[in-house]
């Protein structure tokens, strides 16, 4: 609903300056296919849609590569969103302090992924550099 995606936009970039929203949609299909030939950092995804749910709309793509947040009314549906590797289950009406949370976890996650890219760097020159000593002597 174009409505609860304005205020979920708003909240995002009332809270950190670092999210930039690129893309939404309120056709499932139209968004699959926006997923299947782009890539997204961070799906906020709703599960009952027209169309497509938001699981068959995962279920449609061939590598999920994007950190995943379910926003939606129905709180059945936890368990199944975890299965998929969610970041978060945020029941609408969202709640600012729930949404403050996700954003940090989000955040601390690309920090993380940073951090542990250059420590595999780092790692591959240190071997490196003892392998080429090894040869050398």
């Amino acid at each position: 609903e174009q409505e609860n995606i304005d205020l979920l936009i708003w909240e995002l970039q009332n809270y950190s300056e670092k999210i930039k929203v690129t893309h939404t949609f309120t056709n499932s299909v139209e968004a699959q296919e926006h997923l299947r030939n782009n890539t997204t950092d961070v799906l906020f995804l709703d599960i009952e849609m027209p169309y497509l749910s938001g699981f068959e709309l995962l279920a449609g793509l061939n590598h999920i590569e994007f950190d995943l947040v379910f926003v939606t009314a129905y709180n059945q549906y936890a368990i199944e969103a975890f299965k998929h590797n969610a970041i978060n289950y945020l029941l609408k009406p969202v709640l600012q302090d729930d949404l403050k949370r996700t954003i940090d976890r989000l955040e601390a996650r690309s920090a993380g992924s940073n951090n542990e890219l250059d420590l595999r760097i780092e790692s591959l020159l240190k071997q490196n550099q003892t392998e080429n000593k090894t040869v050398s002597q």
